[in-house]
């Protein structure tokens, strides 16, 4: 909808203020969407925590456009769009509440603004200072927006097709069946390496993903037990396809944790590790390192600060790590099981300084294996 804002939904008395805001399915991302009578901007917050910072996105003028935008911004205002770098120097018609939706994209950090149907903005995954994202109303590049290029509209679309998808899939009328299914697949692949499952544990309550624990019972060692995450691979994590040029094989992961007994840490700690990459977004992978928590360090193994992952741990008394791999997700990617190795803050430092290969063959000689023992 564009035309000049004076001869549409009465000037500047249209629909102002918050136009539309939606939290993303993985609860900690808030898009909003907010139109001060001279310009609408999409922005992105964290749901909880104010150190992730706002990103924000320009939509649209609804005011003729000047020269000098930058002066909005010291009266606290959104800034205006520049004339030479908008598709409509006299402004647009206000947006209507009721014909703007917001489709986050599948990692959760990016959203895709649609007016009546049509791309209005895109503010991606990989925004940041430098590109804050896409608007069809942009030309060129500019602190607030980017222009909605062939390749910007080409890359949305994907992104906005592949969200759709996603979302009808984990969220729709056949969620319960998609779910029984992510399910019923991991446990069967584990169960045809350890045995059948002990225990389940189902970790996230009403939150999304709905991800589950299991327990099995390491035969050839007496007394130790198993627990994996079940249903963390059904999503690909965030972020990786940005470091990765070919993120297929790594971004799908399940997570495991061997100790003696069952001491309550192992699902307290496996359940945190499960939602890491969607609550930091990140992902996680081959000998990653990951610190505890601090305001949580009392359910974490005893005297142990960080979490070492790896496919290849070492062996326990000559027995070595159960052999996980070889599942493959529906959509064809393969699954890596990572074993969590609970390590010291002195021992991260190992990792840090000569890297974590280096304190994965050191680890024998500090009396540790794939089994954690207290």
């Amino acid at each position: 909808m564009t035309g000049d804002v004076n001869s549409a939904m009465g000037g500047l008395e249209a629909a102002r203020g918050l136009l539309l805001e939606t939290t993303n399915p993985y609860g900690n991302l808030v898009a909003v969407v907010e139109d001060d009578g001279e310009t609408t901007y999409l922005y992105l917050h964290h749901a909880e925590r104010r150190e992730w910072g706002m990103r924000a996105l320009w939509v649209a003028n609804h005011t003729p456009s000047s020269d000098s935008p930058e002066n909005a911004t010291a009266l606290g205002k959104p800034p205006q769009m520049a004339t030479m770098s908008t598709r409509s120097p006299g402004g647009t018609s206000h947006f209507d509440a009721g014909d703007l939706e917001a489709v986050w994209t599948v990692e959760g950090d990016g959203v895709l603004l649609l007016n009546r149907g049509e791309l209005l903005a895109a503010l991606v995954p990989s925004a940041d200072e430098a590109c804050p994202g896409y608007s069809r109303d942009a030309l060129g590049t500019t602190r607030w927006a980017w222009e909605m290029t062939d390749d910007a509209r080409a890359m949305a679309g994907l992104l906005l097709a592949d969200a759709r998808a996603t979302w009808r899939h984990w969220t729709g009328a056949s969620a319960d069946g998609a779910w029984r299914t992510v399910q019923e697949s991991r446990l069967a692949h584990v169960e045809s390496r350890l045995g059948k499952h002990a225990a389940y544990f189902k970790t996230t309550g009403d939150r999304f993903p709905p991800l589950g624990l299991a327990r099995f019972d390491l035969e050839a060692v007496a007394g130790i037990s198993i627990f994996a995450t079940v249903g963390m691979s059904a999503l690909p994590m965030p972020h990786i396809a940005r470091e990765l040029p070919d993120a297929a094989p790594f971004r799908r992961v399940e997570i495991a944790v061997a100790c003696e007994g069952e001491p309550s840490w192992a699902t307290n700690v496996l359940a945190w590790l499960a939602r890491f990459p969607w609550t930091e977004y990140t992902w996680v992978g081959e000998r990653h390192t990951i610190l505890a928590p601090t305001a949580h360090a009392t359910w974490f193994p005893p005297d142990q600060s960080a979490i070492l992952l790896t496919s290849s741990p070492p062996a326990d008394n000559g027995v070595a790590a159960p052999a996980l791999d070889g599942l493959v997700d529906a959509s064809g990617d393969p699954i890596t099981y990572l074993w969590a190795l609970p390590i010291t803050m002195d021992e991260r430092k190992v990792a840090q300084l000569s890297g974590s290969l280096t304190l994965l063959e050191r680890l024998p000689s500090r009396g540790k294996s794939f089994v954690f023992r207290e």
